[in-house]
């Protein structure tokens, strides 16, 4: 008997431009490590940073210039169906690119938190924010109330967010974000977790992990110290000049501080930040 082996690998080409980006990937490759997808962008400087958002909405952080400090970055690979933010410093007018692997499935819907999400759209062929969003929002009774705000960015320089709000939905040209595109990211903020899928509500109705305050807003600082070895794995508070804790960082071997987001108001719920 002879078996025959075929692969199933693709590639998947994503368009950057100089500045800031939003996108996604419709493959999963071998190695899924930033490091290894860009490491063209990284061997020539241009890669500045990629965010993301983590389990609790927080943001996730990779910058080039920490690698060579184990643990300081809090992003290290990709994730199916989410979308990261990703800012190149380039001359060129756009760079290609391309990712090679499984392909992902184009049903593949990720799990939401209960706040703000980045996710992908892995679909080849677009569709509008009406269409992919309806789990979240819409007429059924009762009525689903999910989704509060999507926005997507077009990228580059000169690029700009675009919004939609499901309460603007009846009223034709309100709404900026009218196409949900293959190689773009979108940044949601829903009021409660989601489970994968067909983005159906989580059954159990509550959140499984704890989920401090964040926002669309934010600055993330690294830092170093003089902590011994003997406090590796213990937290150093953030505070304001009033006491307030802001954030938490992990301290690591060496002393080093673990990378810690500090946000600010929240553009849509007017939740107070730092």
């Amino acid at each position: 008997m002879t078996v025959e082996v075929t692969s199933n690998v693709v590639c998947d080409t994503v368009t950057l431009y100089p500045g800031l980006n939003l996108i996604s990937f419709d493959v999963q490759p071998g190695d899924p490590s930033l490091e290894s997808i860009f490491a063209d962008q990284i061997l020539d400087g241009s890669l500045n940073a990629i965010f993301g958002r983590g389990p609790t909405g927080g943001i996730v952080i990779f910058d080039p210039l920490l690698i060579p400090f184990p643990g300081l970055n809090t992003l290290t690979e990709v994730e199916p169906g989410r979308g990261y933010y990703v800012r190149i410093y380039t001359s060129a007018d756009t760079t290609d690119l391309i990712v090679c692997g499984d392909p992902i499935d184009p049903n593949l819907k990720v799990a939401l938190n209960a706040t703000w999400n980045i996710v992908g759209y892995i679909p080849q062929v677009s569709t509008t924010p009406e269409i992919y969003f309806e789990d979240l929002y819409g007429p059924p009774v009762p009525p689903v109330d999910i989704l509060q705000i999507a926005r997507g960015f077009t990228g580059g320089t000169s690029g700009t967010f675009q919004f939609f709000d499901p309460v603007l939905a009846p009223f034709p040209g309100l709404n900026t974000l009218t196409s949900i595109d293959n190689g773009f990211g979108y940044e949601l903020r829903v009021n409660q977790a989601v489970s994968e899928g067909g983005w159906l509500i989580d059954p159990n109705g509550d959140e499984k992990v704890f989920q401090p305050f964040v926002s669309d807003q934010y600055t993330v600082v690294a830092a170093t110290s003089n902590l011994s070895d003997k406090y590796v794995g213990e937290l150093v508070s953030i505070l304001t000049p009033n006491g307030k804790i802001v954030g938490e960082m992990e301290i690591l071997p060496g002393g080093l501080l673990k990378t810690c987001p500090i946000y600010g108001d929240d553009t849509y719920s007017k939740q107070k930040g730092v």
